[in-house]
């Protein structure tokens, strides 16, 4: 019974321990059912009283969600653009202070920058105590302004609570497809392999396996038993991916994009990119080549040479002097464009 009980309870967050472990949960079936009753008076239950409690408990389940609707309506009147901001901002800087104290703990120990030297580490140290101060003095006023940041209802009435429910829901969601995905393209990959002939060939087959396995490796390793109170109420992501600023596999460990500070960067950093990639898009302008503007021909007298370039240097000033044929001097020099060219 205690293997039978603990697989189910590994299949609520991993499902696919039903089926790798099938074998065991049909030998503790097999055990299960020669046991006996022995409780006086026992009587096995009817079909007719289980479907009668199945249906109690579906109307008390629809009876709570409509319950909590009408209670999310009602807390829609209390939402403050300003209160909601402001929690945002709280969030933030505690995120940025978690981030501060624990790369200040990698420093002392010496797992973060362990090549940096002495004077350098303190040095570290020092302007962690700078930035862990700074945010300690930002959120005294946040703490104050905000209160219960908890009971901070969003636009459409949710509490924090009731959003990080949902996040671990859609994150479970998330690891649950890409593993089901995953393993069977692993299989693929593997018999693909075996098949493929070709030093290049195989390198890349390889390649796509290893990167399979891997994948896979880091959703089942790196992602354990999560609750909501691990999730963010703000993003579907757990809330220590905030904290770390690793990018893996699964996915880039960065700040929340709901951080308001944090948020302005990346519209920032995305503006000049979508700037960058429209200049890519736009057609060069036609290159325009010098022209042949005058010809100073040998033989003259220096001050007539110096009167002519004087006056062609007013009337193209960025022409340059080539050396022509005949032994004469040539200025060639980028024409402007007419006034009814395009």
């Amino acid at each position: 019974m205690t293997l039978f009980i603990r697989i189910h309870g590994d299949a609520e967050w991993s499902p696919w321990a039903l089926d790798d472990r099938a074998p065991e949960i049909e030998r503790a079936m097999a055990v299960m059912r020669q046991w006996q009753r022995a409780e006086p008076g026992f009587r096995l239950r009817q079909i007719a009283d289980v479907k009668a409690e199945w249906a109690q408990e579906d109307e008390e389940r629809a009876a709570r969600i409509a319950e909590e609707r009408r209670a999310r309506e009602r807390r829609k009147a209390d939402y403050d653009t300003g209160l909601e901001e402001a929690r945002l901002v709280l969030l933030e800087f505690e995120g940025w202070l978690a981030m501060e104290q624990f790369q200040r703990q990698g420093l002392i120990d010496e797992t973060l920058l362990p090549s940096i030297d002495a004077g350098g580490r303190a040095d570290r140290v020092r302007e962690c105590d700078r930035e862990i101060a700074a945010c300690q003095r930002r959120l005294d006023g946040l703490r104050d302004a905000v209160a219960d940041p908890e009971r901070v209802v969003d636009r459409d009435g949710y509490l924090p609570a009731e959003r990080r429910e949902l996040s671990l829901r859609l994150f479970a969601s998330r690891r649950q497809t890409a593993v089901r995905e995953l393993r069977p393209k692993i299989l693929e990959l593997s018999v693909a392999l075996d098949s493929t002939r070709g030093r290049k060939e195989r390198a890349e087959a390889r390649k796509q396996l290893v990167d399979a396995q891997a994948l896979l490796d880091d959703w089942l390793l790196q992602v354990p038993v999560l609750s909501a109170e691990d999730m963010c109420s703000e993003c579907t992501q757990p809330a220590k991916w905030h904290l770390t600023g690793r990018v893996m596999r699964i996915g880039w460990q960065a700040p929340c994009p709901a951080w308001p500070a944090w948020w302005k960067r990346v519209e920032k950093g995305r503006a000049l990119l979508v700037e960058a990639a429209k200049k890519r898009e736009q057609p060069e302008a036609a290159r325009t080549e010098p022209q042949r503007v005058a010809v100073i021909p040998s033989s003259l007298p220096i001050a007539e040479v110096t009167s002519r370039l004087t006056e062609l240097q007013a009337q193209y000033p960025d022409a340059e002097v080539r050396r022509g044929r005949g032994s004469t001097w040539e200025l060639w020099s980028v024409l402007p464009a007419s006034p009814g060219a395009p």
